[in-house]
This record gives structure tokens, C-alpha cells and sequence, in this order.
């Protein structure tokens, strides 16, 4: 690698005995020296979805030129699984989301006058967990034998393994419900439900996500037949026969269906939906807001004070007829003062509550019974 003046000695001789002493030189010009070495910097790991700074003297460290004056630097820099952003000295490397793992590096060494060699470096970057995406959901109704069904469209990042599922009630374990359906049982009437869906992810991260929650829990509608039927507190389902029935709702938002024949329907307290069927048939809702409907036939409803606000769905202005209990103040001097319509349907007023002949613009009062 030596460069410059090269100095002669020598002697010249004549063969008999002269001799003088001569010098002489020449020079060697200098040539480029390419660098030498490879990387030797331990290059500390990274994280996953996380920004990597990458130093221009970590990439040199173990590579030398022996051409005095020569400054050495990076150029060139690529990155697998990622992008880079250079600063004067340095870099900025984004990794592509989710990976972890080796990212290599390749890169020139240049010594500013044309000597240049290829290098390699890598770096490893550690896994984190990616937390699942998606939701639980729950199908059916929330009613005490009725099947309820689990179901999801859950994804994860480093991969869904095998989903399991357990029901709870208002948030405690249901001992052997781990199947992707569940049937409520008494022990659940009254509780709200949830399922929870969980599985091990493919980095063997423990993952769960939980539905949201159903209502309560309600016990099964009741459904009786026969000539007089009551019901309970709850929310009933009265079916009449083919006679004439009374049926009772008693407390709670039942249905009450008369059938065939002449019936006489009482909703009792809550919202009930009484339904006469064929047959003339006697309504009467009760408290809370009811829907009436006769069905076929000349049917009455009987209306009180502080019924609430019902509504009769199916009134006929030439068979059907208003009933309205002294309580309600309506009577057949003062009845226009009571009588509004709105939007089209014929509403009745009374000091507490009201009745909707939906569908019933004008009413006769020879179709309206006083007292």
C-alpha cells in the first residue's frame, strides 16, 4: 500500500578496479484502497408496530480503509419488511404491521473516492399481542326454554386458534353451558345473560371477548284453554275455544285470544292485546295501554276512567259499539266536548286516559253506550 518516492543506491565499475557511487529514484503514484472488515455491532432488538432508529456508526463498526483521509459511510440502505426514512446520520425504519421477527439489512461501506463493498447487518424484533377484533353476539329470545345461540366474527392478528364458549348469568359461571347454544332454565329467570367466547392466539396468547348482555331473563308465556281462563301475574298467553269464553289477563302484559264464539275478554292491569275473534265479543283492557282488536262480529268495548291509553284497531262504525263507565265523565250531553281527531282516527277523552279508534275518522254516538 506504499505510495510516493522510491531512492536508488548503486555503484557503477569500469571492471578494472574504477568505481563511483550513483543514485537515482522514481515514484509510485497512490491507488485507491477499498475498505475492509464486515459488521460487527450487536444491533439491540426491537418491538413489534414500534419505530427502529438505525445509526450510520453501528453499520461501520468493524470496517477500516488504511487510505489515510478516507471518511467512511453507509449508502445504499434497504430494509426487509419495513420502510426507512433517513436523516444525515441515521434512519428511521417502520416495520409493516404485526411482524416480528428478523429484519435484514444490506447497505454499501464507501470510502468517498470510489472504494466501495456490500455489507450486511440484521436486527430482530420482539412479538407483541394484538388484541382480537370483531364481536360476540347472542340470537334468541331470553325466555325460559327457548334456545338461545352463540355466535361471533372474531379476528386476531396472530391468529385465532379454537373458540370456546361459556354462558354466564348476570356474570357468574353457568356450571356445564360451554356449548355454542343454552337453554335457559328457572335458575336463570330474572338474570341477564352473556356468553364468552375464548381461545388461544397463534403467538399462545390467552384471548376472551364477551357478548353483550340479554335481558332478563322472563319466565315462559302461559298458554291455557277451556270455557273460563285466568291468568297469572306474569305475562300470559290466553287462548279461548270454540264456546263462549271469559278469559282474565290478571297483572302483567298478556295476550288474550277469544276464538269462536261469543267471549268476554279482561285484560286486567298492564298492556295487553285482546284479540275477540269471531263471535260478538265484550273487550275490555283494563289499566295500563291496551290494543283491541273484535274480529269478526258486533263487538263492545267497555272503557273507564283511567284505562290508560288504548287503542282499538278494527273498530266497525256499523256494528261495534263504545261502551264508557260514568267515571270517565262522558256523557251524551257532553260527548262532542270529549271527541277529537287526530291525524285521521276519532280519539275519546276522558279525566284520566283516552281511547284511538284507529282508522275511525267520524263516530256515531248511536254506536256509544253512556253510563
Amino acid at each position: 500500500n506504499y505510495n510516493g518516492v522510491i531512492n536508488l543506491s548503486y555503484n557503477v565499475t569500469d571492471g578494472n578496479g574504477g568505481i563511483i557511487a550513483a543514485t537515482q529514484n522514481f515514484s509510485l503514484a497512490a491507488l485507491n484502497d477499498l475498505p475492509v472488515g464486515s459488521a460487527t455491532a450487536a444491533l439491540v432488538p426491537g418491538t413489534e408496530d414500534t419505530a427502529y432508529s438505525i445509526n450510520a456508526a453501528d453499520l461501520l463498526l468493524g470496517f477500516s480503509d488504511i487510505d489515510t483521509g478516507d471518511v467512511l459511510s453507509v449508502a445504499n440502505l434497504t430494509a426487509t419488511n419495513g420502510q426507512l426514512t433517513a436523516t444525515s446520520t441515521s434512519w428511521t425504519f417502520n416495520p409493516v404491521a404485526n411482524y416480528n421477527g428478523v429484519i435484514n439489512l444490506s447497505y454499501n461501506v464507501t470510502d468517498g473516492n470510489g472504494g466501495i463493498i456490500a455489507a450486511t447487518q440484521n436486527f430482530s424484533l420482539a412479538a407483541v399481542n394484538d388484541l382480537p377484533t370483531g364481536s360476540v353476539t347472542i340470537s334468541g329470545n331470553a325466555v325460559q326454554g327457548q334456545l338461545l345461540t352463540a355466535s361471533n366474527d372474531l379476528a386476531d392478528a396472530d391468529g385465532l386458534g379454537g373458540i370456546s364458549y361459556q354462558w354466564q348469568a348476570n356474570g357468574g359461571v353457568i356450571n356445564g353451558a360451554t356449548a355454542n347454544t343454552f337453554t335457559p332454565t328457572q335458575n336463570e329467570v330474572g338474570k341477564t345473560v352473556t356468553v364468552v367466547a375464548s381461545y388461544t392466539d397463534q403467538q399462545g396468547t390467552a384471548e376472551s371477548v364477551t357478548s353483550a348482555s340479554t335481558a332478563n331473563v322472563a319466565n315462559p308465556p302461559v298458554t291455557i284453554e277451556g270455557k273460563v281462563i285466568y291468568g297469572t301475574k306474569g305475562n300470559d298467553k290466553l287462548v279461548g275455544g270454540n264456546g263462549n269464553d271469559s278469559l282474565f289477563g290478571a297483572a302483567g302484559n298478556d295476550k288474550l285470544a277469544g276464538g269462536n264464539g261469543d267471549d268476554s275478554l279482561f285484560g286486567d292491569g298492564g298492556n295487553d292485546k285482546l284479540d275477540g275473534g269471531a263471535g260478538n265479543d265484550y273487550l275490555n283492557g283494563g289499566k295500563g295501554d291496551d290494543r283491541l282488536t273484535g274480529g269478526a262480529g258486533a263487538d263492545h268495548f267497555l272503557f273507564v276512567n283511567n284505562t290508560g291509553e288504548d287503542k282499538v284497531l278494527d273498530f266497525n262504525v256499523t256494528q261495534d259499539f263504545i261502551h264508557l263507565a260514568a267515571n270517565t265523565g262522558v256523557t251524551a250531553v257532553n260527548f262532542t266536548s270529549h271527541l277529537e281527531v287526530h291525524e285521521g282516527n276519532v280519539e275519546i277523552k276522558f279525566d284520566e286516559g283516552n281511547v284511538t279508534l284507529v282508522g275511525v275518522s267520524n263516530l256515531d254516538v248511536n254506536h256509544v253506550v253512556f253510563g
